[in-house]
């Protein structure tokens, strides 16, 4: 299968083609085989395969950890239409969203202390 969108092996680097349609082919060296592919560093990549906990626990437990030691904090999903952006963060009847294991974060930091988190 070809994607326009390719994960560079054991590195959270996508390489995206610019042409729409056209395959991204990374070579065992981690290079794109084509000039038409733009490549972005991130702090981690997601594929299909991984669950929204892991996600969560990945990107997003850390930032609830610095709320509740008084630093602002945002958790924000970006992405193309359709790419499973409002289900990642909200879930459904089955699945627990970024939204709702915050939550679960924070309220079960407020049990752990009798109630008394202060969030300035």
């Amino acid at each position: 299968m070809h994607r326009c969108v390719a994960r560079e092996p054991g590195k959270p680097v996508l390489h995206v083609a610019t042409k729409p349609g056209e395959p991204v082919i990374i070579e065992a060296d981690g290079s794109a085989s084509s000039s038409d592919v733009r490549s972005f560093e991130l702090d981690d990549v997601f594929d299909e395969t991984v669950d929204t906990p892991a996600v969560y626990h990945a990107s997003s437990h850390g930032i609830v950890e610095g709320v509740l030691d008084g630093v602002n904090g945002t958790i924000l999903a970006y992405g193309m239409t359709g790419s499973g952006k409002t289900h990642t963060m909200l879930g459904d009847e089955r699945h627990v969203g970024i939204v709702g294991l915050a939550a679960r974060q924070l309220l079960e930091a407020a049990g752990a202390s009798g109630g008394r988190v202060s969030v300035a």
